[in-house]
């Protein structure tokens, strides 16, 4: 998905949401029955969660596996890391929206490896 994409999907979804809470607020301040307030809720819960895991979660799936390949071309001859992408590879369809933020992290961390290397 193209960057102007993924904006202007997030922002729609965003956009959505913030009506749902208006709505929301609007049948508190006029009383509505709680039932029907409570649907409201459920509403604006679901608009939530597919705003994080269909736009968001999406698109750090693809950060973090470009950020794979990337490293796998770039440490082609280090076993070490490459035994690390192997292991993050094999189980990187089973991250949740939770776990991914710290695999990116670490695939970040990864790439500056030799950053970090001192000058002999």
């Amino acid at each position: 998905m193209h960057e102007f994409e993924y904006n202007r999907k997030l922002l729609n979804r965003l956009r959505l949401l913030q009506g749902q809470l208006g709505g929301i607020e609007r049948m508190i301040r006029s009383n509505r029955c709680p039932y029907d307030v409570s649907v409201q809720f459920s509403a604006a819960d679901h608009a939530l969660h597919k705003l994080v895991h269909d736009v968001f979660f999406e698109s750090m799936q693809k950060h973090a596996a470009f950020l794979l390949s990337m490293l796998y071309d770039k440490y082609s001859a280090c076993p070490r890391i490459l035994e690390t992408l192997d292991t993050i590879k094999k189980d990187f369809r089973t991250y949740t929206i939770f776990k991914l933020p710290s695999i990116i992290t670490l695939l970040c961390e990864l790439d500056h490896i030799d950053d970090k290397k001192q000058p002999e």
